[in-house]
């Protein structure tokens, strides 16, 4: 198996675990994702979406959160380091 393989494998299955947990609250801590490769941040934006989390976007930059986003999550303008 490749790298890659394993890793969209464990992934996959981390995902089923969250589907299949019981009321336990998620929180995703996003580090210096920025938007000019914006993967990092539409998956984190997605899992908070489906799962009802909170995101926690640090980034001196681009820490701003989509709206229907804004109520539950946090932005940070700062570095990771800080923001921890």
């Amino acid at each position: 198996d490749t790298r890659m393989g394993l890793q969209q494998r464990g992934l996959a299955a981390w995902l089923r675990s969250l589907r299949d947990r019981d009321g336990c609250p998620l929180v995703i801590v996003e580090l210096g994702a920025g938007e000019a490769v914006p993967t990092v941040r539409r998956l984190s934006e997605a899992l908070a979406r489906e799962f009802g989390g909170c995101l926690v976007r640090i980034n001196p930059r681009e820490s701003q959160l989509p709206e229907d986003l804004r109520a539950s999550g946090v932005s940070l303008t700062c570095g990771a380091v800080e923001g921890l």
